[in-house]
């Protein structure tokens, strides 16, 4: 936007200079040319003078204005309906993670961290160990231990891509496990989701 401003007020700038001047600057010419300006020129008393040359700048401004305000309202719209599509998208991915987590409690731990992964997740645990695929994700849960475990969380930050196919969230969560002695131990921290949207429009998780 700042741009055609800018290329506006250079172009009147020129019609100013060519008003006061009787010197058509090239880009005048070209616009003349380009929208058809006919600039009649009569000869009166050996002194050559501009007869049309008022209403052919007002057609010239008034032709340009309108294309601004155009091309204003048309960005103004676009912009409007991004805005608006990218909300939606973050308020579906809040309701996913809400899926996500009530799943964790109907499922298990290994079923909803498998049912909602893309097939390329990733997810990276102790150690900084990273297991790779959907599949090593559901295997990786098989240890009995996570039978026992259970997990909440709640995304404080939503961000989406500007097409809408990509989001991460993040926030805080609490995990739960007993010890040894079936006392319940509770470890705090903070997570870090990416989502991706499927072809059939859900989201999965390629990144945790």
């Amino acid at each position: 936007m700042l741009k055609v401003s800018v290329l506006i007020t250079y172009l009147l700038l020129k019609v100013i200079i060519t008003l006061k001047t009787g010197h058509y600057s090239r880009e005048i010419l070209i616009i003349k040319h380009s929208l058809n300006l006919k600039v009649t020129l009569a000869t009166v008393n050996g002194t050559t003078m501009k007869s049309n040359i008022y209403n052919n700048i007002f057609i010239f401004c008034y032709r340009v204005s309108f294309l601004f305000v155009v091309i204003v309202l048309l960005v103004s719209c676009k912009t409007k309906n991004q805005t608006q599509d990218i909300n939606a998208v973050k308020t579906t991915i809040i309701q996913t993670e809400k899926d996500f987590e009530t799943a964790v409690k109907e499922s298990g731990i290994q079923q909803a961290f498998y049912d909602f992964a893309d097939t390329n997740a990733v997810i990276k645990r102790e150690d900084d160990r990273l297991i790779k695929g959907k599949e090593q994700i559901k295997a990786y849960y098989q240890n009995p231990s996570y039978k026992q475990d259970s997990v909440t969380w709640k995304p404080d930050f939503v961000e989406v891509s500007n097409d809408g196919s990509m989001a991460y969230t993040y926030g805080k969560y609490v995990w739960k496990v007993l010890d040894t002695t079936g006392k319940v131990v509770e470890f705090n921290g903070v997570f870090h989701t990416v989502w991706k949207k499927q072809a059939d429009g859900s989201w999965k998780y390629v990144w945790d």
